[in-house]
């Protein structure tokens, strides 16, 4: 049956139409009961990335740059004083200074960030209520 181009469907072609894609798509690993086939969903669009609160998201960062540089330091010593002890003390010193200063560093930074974004919401609102108030006394 030869059908006009403009005419088949989606269904015809062998791809799914838009209206009966799922609302969520299955992603990763759920331990409910309750969930079908033990997975989650996730909502479309939304990433994972944005869902990481901002703790996890400061302690990996933290813990990567503790342990690149806790690694690297180590190594480096190892290589110079052939003395294992030391350069593990030295790897795993590193690793810790580096690790609580870039957490500090990090929660300074997104605090900074929230207040400035605390300051911005309220300055809009209150532009918002000097418009209202502006209608309302001109109406």
């Amino acid at each position: 049956m030869s059908a006009n181009p403009s005419s088949v469907s989606a269904v015809e072609v062998g791809r799914p139409a838009v209206d009966s894609l799922p609302d969520a798509l299955p992603v990763g690993l759920d331990a409910s009961p309750s969930s079908s086939h033990g997975r989650k969903s996730v909502q479309l669009g939304s990433s994972p990335s944005s869902q990481k609160s901002f703790t996890e998201t400061c302690l990996f960062k933290s813990l990567a740059y503790g342990s690149a540089s806790g690694l690297a330091i180590g190594a480096h010593f190892y290589r110079k004083t052939k003395v294992p002890v030391r350069g593990v003390d030295a790897g795993i010193k590193l690793f810790c200074a580096t690790g609580i200063l870039s957490y500090a560093f990090c929660r300074r930074e997104h605090h900074k960030k929230i207040a400035q974004m605390k300051e911005a919401v309220e300055k809009m609102n209150e532009i918002e209520k000097q418009r209202a108030d502006a209608r309302r006394s001109s109406s």
